[in-house]
């Protein structure tokens, strides 16, 4: 996806087998996207990325979540809680539980 919102995600465990497809990560993007507003004054920012980690239980609800770079680093503790209402607001997220070592622990991108 492009700027205004979350980007493909990458699963950070979990063989081949059990990582998300492109189909799957476009759910999870969509499904992010919505409750993602950008900080103002880093949506203002040209390059502006937010890289959040976040946990997930069987059941695609948000264990954990936490911002590991923002581009812009007088933003971050802005980035930090819009990404966090985003992932926490928009779930519980329905991913194959049979894929679960694949995204039990996620890498999303943020861009305004």
């Amino acid at each position: 996806m492009g700027r205004g919102g979350a980007q493909r995600s990458i699963g950070t465990a979990g063989a081949d087998a059990n990582r998300l497809t492109v189909d799957e990560l476009d759910y999870l993007v969509g499904a992010i996207t919505p409750c993602w507003t950008a900080p103002p004054g880093l949506a203002l920012s040209p390059a502006a990325l937010v890289v959040m980690r976040m946990d997930l239980a069987i059941d695609g609800s948000v264990l954990d979540a936490d911002v590991v770079w923002v581009s812009d680093r007088q933003y971050f503790q802005a980035s930090k809680d819009a990404a966090r209402r985003a992932v926490f607001g928009c779930g519980p997220y329905a991913l194959p539980a049979h894929k679960y070592e694949g995204w039990k622990s996620i890498t999303i991108n943020f861009e305004p």
